[in-house]
């Protein structure tokens, strides 16, 4: 994962990064864009660490990531997943307001999409 984070960046300009805080810069998660589900677009990821959780840092790093996304790479749309039962990754993507465009059950899971156009 680290070498295909690398090449991404090398590549293509984005990948993965750490999210820290500003008061003392430790790593809480990552945010970033990333391939998943053979889309042909990359979607905005990212994981915090239970102690970060509901405190504004997934709405905040994403925002950023979305605004790198179409202002500097140049996107006309990105989009994004999730399980059906993660809540709160949908509440990001309302806070965000990425709408939801279909849902796919893959090994019998529901997987929900989102996309954000620019």
């Amino acid at each position: 994962m680290l070498a295909e984070n690398k090449k991404l960046f090398a590549d293509k300009q984005f990948g993965m990064w750490f999210i820290e805080t500003k008061s003392d810069r430790e790593t809480i998660g990552f945010v970033g864009l990333w391939y998943f589900f053979e889309e042909a677009q990359p979607q905005l990821v990212y994981a915090l660490l239970p102690k970060a959780l509901k405190k504004g840092y997934a709405t905040e790093a994403s925002t950023k990531i979305l605004d790198y996304g179409f202002d500097e790479l140049g996107f006309n749309y990105l989009v994004a997943s999730c399980d059906r039962p993660n809540i709160e990754s949908q509440k990001v993507a309302e806070r965000l307001g990425i709408k939801q465009v279909k849902e796919r059950f893959m090994n019998g899971n529901p997987i929900l999409f989102f996309r954000i156009d620019k």
